[in-house]
């Protein structure tokens, strides 16, 4: 608030970001220091940390994905001269 005028916007005590004010989470008439997403991020964090620890969730359960990725041939790189 400046001079008794209301800011459309409010900084994100998590992210940093100026958000306005339908971005964040508003309790008892007033919005919370911290916007929808980061709220939901940590929301989603701390469940999948109290299923660690609980044992509902075992290093089994996590699929690990490798990726290969062929090398490009020099014959298909379009150069600029070219194009």
């Amino acid at each position: 608030m400046l001079n008794g005028i209301k800011s459309e916007t409010k900084l994100c005590k998590s992210c940093g970001r100026d958000l306005p004010l339908d971005e964040f989470i508003k309790l008892y008439g007033n919005e919370t220091s911290v916007c929808l997403k980061c709220a939901r991020e940590k929301r989603q964090e701390t469940k999948f940390n109290n299923k660690l620890k609980s044992g509902e969730i075992t290093e089994k359960d996590f699929v690990i994905i490798e990726r290969n990725y062929k090398k490009i041939a020099n014959e298909r790189v379009l150069r600029k001269r070219v194009s």
